[in-house]
This record gives C-alpha cells, structure tokens and sequence, in this order.
C-alpha cells in the first residue's frame, strides 16, 4: 500500500486566499459605522500573495508535490492556478470604481469573489473527482451570490435565480457520474479509474450488482462518462447546455460577469481537461467524437446567436458559449501536444 503523504504546498495558494476573504469580512465587521473597510486592498495585497506563493513552488523544491494522492502542484495546476490569480486581481482592479457607481459597494463582494477564486484553484489541482465536486460546490456557492449581488434589480435576481437552478441541476448530474465510476472501479481516484478501466478491473460492489462482463463494465463506464460530460458542459457553457448563460451574465454585475466569462471557465476546463485526459484515456475512442460533436454544435449556435444580440452583454455571453467550443476543439484536435515527459498530470 502507498504511503499517504501530507505535503501541505499545494494547498498553499488556496489557503493564502481562503485567509485572504476571512480577513476581508472581519475587515467589514470591525470597521466603524460610515466608515470604508479597506476590502479591495486586502483583497489585491492576497491574490497577489497567492500568485506569489504559486511562482515560488513552481521554481522550488515543492514543485509536483502532492498532498494525500488528491491534491497536486503539478505544472498543469500550476499554470491554471496563475491564470486564475490573474483574472482575479484584474476583477478586483475593476471592481471600486464599478461598485460605487452603481451602489453596491459592500464588503462581502471581495470575500465572495475570494472564495469564488478558493474553488477555482481547488478545480485545477484536484486528482480525485470527490475533491473536484467540493471544489466545484465551493466555486459555484460564491458565484451564485455574486450573480445576484445587485439585489434592487430584477434582472440580478433573475440571473441568480436561473444560474443556481442549472448549477445545481449540473451537479446532480456530475456527482451521479461520479457514483457510476466510483462502483464501477471502487476508486475515485483519477489515476486509479484509469487504470482500472484500463485493465478491464470490476469493483467487488459492482460484481454484486451483476455487473461481471466487460461489455456490461465498459457500457457502465460510458453512461458515467456521459453524465460528466454534462455536468461540465453546463459549467462551460456549451451547446445545448449554455441556455443560463446569457440571462446570468446579463443580470450579473459586469465585474462579476468577467469572472464568470474568464475565471469560471478557464477552472471548469482546467478540471475537464484534467479528469478526461487523466482519468479516462481507455474511453477516449468513445468520448471524444461526442465531444467534437458538441464543439462544432456550440461553436455554430454560439457565434450565430451572437449575431442576434441587441445587448452587449448578452452578445458577449454567445460569445463566450463560442469560445468552449474552440476549446474543446483542442482537447479532440490533439489532447496530446501540450504533455510534458516530467509531468505528473499525464
């Protein structure tokens, strides 16, 4: 049995950031009736801590580290984990002058939007899919707030509304793949389902269940691979699941839609990269045409329902559904060229 090693680096960008939005509400807390908390400093001052740490593992010894077999700073977390850092300090960088213009300039914005950043930076760097799910939870929690956070108008409420409704509608589908796969190999652990799926291995529950045949277990296999497929493709913000998006970035406040259009996605497709590519190579043959399909699909429908708009933000929105396909275009095109012979994701 491997030994279970608690290197805590991996951790560490979260945990600077997770500090980060507890100091930011007791900030808000204590600061003296009338008075302006220091929010966006506070905030700006532990994003960039965190990218700070991220660049110090990535040139130090904690370099591919990994905690307990579900936590990595590999070079693919890594990088994921600086581009979210970045889109992160840009939101905050935008988001006084936005705040006081349309007064909404509350404290508990930048700790949403920390802990909105928490769970994108959990998404990338989890090798085991039940750390993606509390990460993806983590993540979404904060945005669904943060869609609604200009209260006063209908249009927020509405997108607040229609983004937890489908948020959560798509995590019932992805942790209900997550269960297939967890009967089916006894793991959920990325590198373990790969190597069973691989190695054609049952879990004892399943053989219970009657599942004995390879037929049985690959056909298994794929209805989980299926329901995965849907839960991202709603957190993407593909075709046919990319109806929430122009009504959320819509009614979302503008900084919160550029975190939702750049931070959001770019942590769904790191942690949809990562858990198709690591986790279920065997089945490639299987899942990547359906795959292509919806990448054609939604770079048609995104880029013609673009053309439509008559608002900018619901034209940006199409965009963004365009933009998915592009990539996942790349992850069917050559899924290969990006690996590293030293990198512990592949």
């Amino acid at each position: 049995m491997t030994p279970v090693t608690l290197d805590l680096r991996p951790l560490f960008p979260a945990i600077v950031v997770a500090v980060t939005g507890v100091a930011v509400l007791l900030a808000q807390a204590f600061t003296p009736k009338g008075g302006r908390a220091p929010a966006a400093a506070l905030s700006l001052a532990g994003l960039a801590g965190a990218l700070a740490v991220v660049i110090l593992i990535a040139r130090g010894p904690g370099r591919g580290a990994v905690l307990a077999s579900s936590v990595a700073a590999d070079d693919f977390a890594l990088f994921f984990q600086g581009l979210i850092l970045a889109i992160g300090i840009v939101a905050v960088l935008l988001s006084p002058s936005y705040l006081r213009e349309t007064a909404i300039d509350r404290g508990e914005y930048y700790a949403l939007v920390l802990f909105a950043i928490v769970g994108m930076l959990g998404l990338v760097s989890a090798l085991e899919l039940v750390a993606v799910f509390v990460a993806l939870e983590i993540m979404s929690v904060a945005v669904y707030a943060l869609a609604g956070f200009h209260r006063d108008r209908a249009e927020s409420q509405e997108a607040a509304v229609k983004y937890f409704i489908t948020g959560a509608f798509s995590s019932a589908f992805f942790l209900y793949g997550v269960a297939l796969l967890y009967g089916l190999t006894g793991s959920t652990s990325m590198s373990l389902i790969a190597r069973g799926l691989r190695m054609g291995v049952v879990a004892p529950a399943a053989a219970v269940a009657g599942v004995t045949s390879v037929g049985a277990a690959t056909a298994l296999a794929l209805v989980g691979v299926g329901l995965l497929l849907v839960g991202f493709g709603f957190k993407i913000a593909s075709v046919p699941f990319h109806m929430w998006a122009p009504d959320a970035y819509e009614g979302a406040p503008t900084t919160v839609t550029a975190l939702m259009a750049a931070g959001v996605k770019a942590a769904a497709f790191g942690a949809f990269l990562r858990v198709f590519v690591q986790a279920l190579p065997s089945l490639a043959a299987h899942w990547q045409p359906a795959v292509a399909v919806l990448a054609i699909v939604t770079m048609i429908i995104g880029n013609l329902g673009a053309l439509a708009q008559s608002n900018l933000k619901r034209m940006l929105a199409y965009s963004s559904v365009a933009h998915a396909g592009y990539l996942m275009t790349a992850l069917v095109a050559a899924p290969g060229w990006g690996r590293k012979p030293s990198s512990s994701i592949w």
